[in-house]
């Protein structure tokens, strides 16, 4: 059961960073085929949840804007943590800046980042194991 604070904190980062999106953003054509690459070029669609962790744990020199990408995925990865279900540990993307451990993160995390960590205390305080 998800807390009103983290509804609210998910509906922030929505329309935050929902529509990110561009034509020359692309992931390591090596490690993922043109149709997965394709869906950071893409607003507004879902991502599958097997590309969304692969993206999210992938090395930032794998794509040609790793912060582009991570704004891309931000929306669906946030409801992913949100409900349980990104297969590995949500805690710290690699190079995801604002994520916990993350190397040069802000002393004072921006306010999306602030309320999605608040509504995840409090989602987190109320839910029942799995």
């Amino acid at each position: 059961m998800a807390s009103p604070a983290l509804d609210a904190a998910l509906a922030d980062i929505d329309t935050t960073f929902n529509g990110f999106a561009s034509s020359h953003r692309s992931g390591c054509p090596l490690c993922h085929a043109p149709e997965e690459t394709a869906y950071l070029r893409t607003p507004y669609t879902h991502v599958p949840l097997d590309v969304l962790q692969r993206y999210l744990f992938e090395v930032p020199d794998h794509f040609d804007d790793h912060t582009a990408a991570m704004r891309r995925l931000l929306p669906q990865a946030a409801r992913a943590v949100a409900d349980g279900v990104l297969g590995r540990s949500a805690t710290a993307p690699r190079g995801c800046p604002g994520w916990t451990g993350a190397p040069g993160r802000p002393s004072r995390p921006p306010p999306s980042t602030r309320s999605l960590h608040a509504g995840w205390q409090g989602g987190r305080a109320t839910l029942e194991p799995p």
